[in-house]
């Protein structure tokens, strides 16, 4: 497991089963369970990021569209956040403010 893990290649969970199976019958089921919560874990992380992304670009759409290309510095500071409820936040604040700079200071920019 440690020499597959080590050689950094991208092996599938089945092909990973096969060699495992080579090294041991009962370490088999041992490395499997492991490898499935690595990948399922790893899946789960991907899919937070990737909702974060998301989030990344509607509000920078919103911003854009709402108050105009002046954006871009608020934009850079957002972009630095990954607290996935932070930025939700922030998209519902987009609605509540007329200027950038009414928004900013309640985002403490």
């Amino acid at each position: 497991m440690k020499y597959i893990l080590n050689i950094g290649e991208e092996i599938s969970l089945n092909e990973l089963d096969q060699k495992s199976k080579k090294i041991s019958a009962e370490g088999s089921a041992v490395i499997m369970t492991i490898a499935e919560k690595i990948y399922h874990d790893g899946k789960e992380e991907g899919r937070e990021e990737g909702k974060i992304e998301s989030m990344h670009e509607m509000i920078e759409f919103a911003l854009e569209l709402k108050f105009g290309l002046s954006t871009k510095k608020i934009v850079q500071d957002i972009k630095k956040i990954d607290d996935y409820d932070k930025l939700k936040e922030i998209k519902s604040a987009i609605r509540n403010y007329d200027s950038l700079e009414e928004l900013t200071d309640s985002l403490n920019f």
